[in-house]
This record gives structure tokens, sequence and C-alpha cells, in this order.
């Protein structure tokens, strides 16, 4: 919501919910100080910086407590310094009793999590550990994702390409 102060769309979720207004006041206060919103808790969010836009999202992600969590590319349009925005954000939002599915473009970024899926067309190439995906590469195609320096004749095969999409 635009015309609404940040403080009202970190609201919002919780007053659809029905939480109790002492513990949605409670709880907006708690996620905008994690998130560093404070300041501009009372601002119009047409006004905020992008940067802050996306803080704001992050906090209101943070205040669901549901079983999944799906995050589409959060960082897209935030600036250059991606990696120090996503350390920040991103990184406070894993929870060890739940499930965080972070969709993102970024190699290094996907790197970061405890499994990752590489994508190929829609079809999974490989669902492994970062570490997994740089030492056991499931087709040429992770290989040259995640092994971007390593030296391959053009002949090399990593796996039969018609097998790989089925090995999970």
């Amino acid at each position: 919501f635009l015309r609404r102060s940040a403080r009202a769309n970190l609201a919002y979720p919780l007053k659809v919910r029905k939480v109790k207004r002492a513990a949605r006041l409670q709880a907006v206060e708690e996620g905008a100080k994690n998130f560093g919103l404070i300041p501009i808790l009372n601002d119009p969010v047409k006004l905020l910086f992008e940067d802050d836009r996306v803080r704001l999202q992050f906090a209101r992600a943070s205040l669901r407590q549901g079983a999944v969590l799906l995050i589409d590319d959060p960082l897209r349009d935030a600036p250059r310094e991606r990696s120090a925005l996503f350390e920040e954000l991103v990184v406070p939002l894993k929870r060890p009793d739940g499930i965080m599915v972070y969709a993102t473009d970024n190699r290094e970024e996907a790197l970061t999590f405890d499994r990752v899926v590489v994508l190929r067309y829609g079809a999974a190439e490989q669902i492994a550990t970062p570490a997994e995906l740089r030492e056991n590469p499931a087709t040429l195609y992770v290989d040259r994702m995640f092994n971007r320096h390593r030296n391959r004749r053009p002949t090399d095969t990593i796996l039969n390409k018609t097998l790989a999409r089925f090995l999970f």
C-alpha cells in the first residue's frame, strides 16, 4: 500500500489474520527493529528509497510464521551492493523449523543455502548441497555454472544428459 505508512504495511497482514492489537503492535515494533525500519515507520511507502522498500518486504515476511516462506528474487531491483544487503536481510529469515524457497538468478546468493535446486528450462538439473554442486555436478550445465574456472576439454561430459534429469 503505497499511500499508507510503513507501520500500517507491516501491521496489515497481522490484522487480516486477526492478531490482537497489542500483539500486533509488539510484532511490528520488533520486525521494524530487526530490519532497521524504526526511523521510517511513519513515512508513506511511496516516499521510501528502494532499499528501504526491500527492507519493508523482508520485515513483513519475517512477521509471518508459516511453514514455508517463498521469496522470488527480492533483490532484483535493489542497489548494486546486493551481497551486503543479502547478508543483512535474507540470512536472518532462515529458520531451522521452517522451509524457505528462495528463487534467484544470482549464483553467490544461491550458494549460501543448505540445498540448491538448479533449474534449466523448468526442469531440475540437480538438487544438492553447494559443495556437491561444485565437486560432483550432475550435468555439464551445472558444472559450467558453478565451476567457471575449471579447465575442460570440449569433449568432456559429466553424465549422460538424458539420465541427469532423473538423478535426485
